[in-house]
């Protein structure tokens, strides 16, 4: 316990006190110094103290506090990774698994540190009835997911941290392309600083074009007719990357057909286009998938044997791109894969759907496995994400799901309003 926890408990160390000496302290310390202090304190930590009294449940509830302490956690930045991938069991089967690493460990990943001493496995929602699961972003602490499994498709917002999850109503629209099965060719799930809520946006392989809100519970159409859609997107990465609170994609322009950088905004709903870097665009090279790195957008372009990396240094600035690494690797030049993180020391995380993850060394051009240590965990995905104490006012927690009901259209839940612009 740290001097800022030793303090606030002074008074209530001992959980089993009287419920009177309990108001006593609570008249005694003014509510000013349980905020102050309270700030001070990690999302594990809060948690315990919700359950102290009443008094500190409701201060830690407050949704002033929530976002006091939610500004503040991005202040810090210090984000924890979240790894998503598959447990095999004996018979070959397999279930997904999510691990968090907390800011401080990542630099482990480098060691030969036993995974498990580090990464703690988390529980998701309905992980024990086994459907497939994909991170679709996260946001504030929160994390979009995406439910796929033969009839039972449907997007749920969760909250690591709480335990919290909300599953998200299916739209009246009726997905007619059944060979695609619904499958989700975008996704931007972020918040809209103007009316103060939590928006998803996500487009579909059928033409669909649809926008969630949290506040309303409800979606809306904005697009319908594939021709209108401008651009279509890489599935091998519908989430797009994040970088300065604005989703990415590499994309086909309908029109152009060229291949370009796409960023929406969430709050206004409405595509960008970047410049790719002069040089690859010249040669005709193949553009690759977009990365996070040190921060800043980066570009993955595949030139004859080797694999450069791209960085815009000054965002929106064509001219400002440079090429940070090159590498021979043959399996990186072959295979997909994507960015999770990079290391002060210099270092990458890489992931791939095929090869798992890795750890990439561009001072020596070097690719490594960090020591998971264990041939029946395979993941290859991760999103950062932060704690934080934001509601989804569900009422619906992990482990005590039940299993959802099989709807005529496929995607499952609750019947949500659909309006169209």
């Amino acid at each position: 316990m740290n001097a800022d926890e030793t303090q606030l408990c002074q008074g209530k160390r001992k959980l089993g006190c009287s419920d009177e000496e309990k108001q006593n302290v609570e008249l005694y310390i003014p509510a000013e110094i349980y905020f102050k202090h309270f700030l001070k304190l990690p999302v594990k930590s809060l948690l315990a103290c919700k359950c102290v009294c009443k008094t500190w449940h409701a201060l830690i509830s407050n949704p002033d506090f929530v976002k006091k302490q939610l500004d503040l956690t991005i202040q810090r930045n210090k984000p924890h990774l979240m790894l998503h991938g598959f447990k095999f069991d004996y018979r070959g089967k397999h279930r997904n698994v999510f691990y968090s690493i907390d800011h401080d460990s990542l630099e482990l990943l480098l060691s030969k540190d036993r995974f498990r001493e580090y990464a703690v496995q988390i529980d998701y929602p309905f992980k024990s009835l086994g459907y497939s699961v994909e991170l679709m972003g996260t946001c504030d602490g929160l994390v979009c997911l995406w439910f796929n499994a033969k009839r039972k498709r449907f997007f749920c917002i969760w909250n690591p941290a709480t335990r919290e999850y909300k599953v998200l109503p299916k739209s009246n629209n009726k997905h007619p392309n059944e060979n695609n099965k619904y499958r989700v060719g975008m996704a931007a799930f972020g918040y809209n600083y103007k009316s103060n809520d939590y928006k998803l946006i996500a487009g579909f392989y059928d033409g669909l074009f649809e926008v969630y809100s949290l506040r309303s519970n409800s979606w809306k159409t904005i697009r319908y007719l594939s021709f209108e859609l401008p651009y279509e997107f890489n599935i091998s990465e519908p989430s797009g990357v994040l970088v300065n609170g604005v989703h990415h994609w590499l994309a086909r322009n309908q029109e152009s057909h060229d291949i370009v950088i796409v960023s929406l905004d969430i709050t206004n709903k409405k595509f960008y286009e970047l410049n790719l870097p002069k040089e690859p665009l010249e040669k005709d090279l193949e553009f690759r998938n977009l990365g996070v790195l040190e921060g800043c957008l980066c570009l993955f372009v595949v030139n004859i044997g080797c694999v450069e990396v791209w960085v815009m240094q000054d965002y929106g600035v064509q001219e400002s791109w440079t090429k940070r690494y090159i590498t021979n690797d043959e399996t990186i030049v072959k295979e997909y894969m994507s960015l999770m993180w990079s290391f002060k020391s210099g270092e990458i995380l890489l992931g791939g759907a095929s090869i798992g993850l890795n750890l990439y060394y561009p001072e020596n051009d070097m690719r490594a496995k960090p020591n998971i240590n264990s041939r029946s965990t395979y993941l290859y995905k991760g999103v950062c994400y932060s704690q934080s104490l934001v509601s989804l006012a569900s009422g619906t927690y992990v482990g005590r799901e039940e299993p959802i009901e099989k709807s005529d259209a496929g995607v499952l839940g609750k019947r949500g309003k659909t309006t169209r612009n």
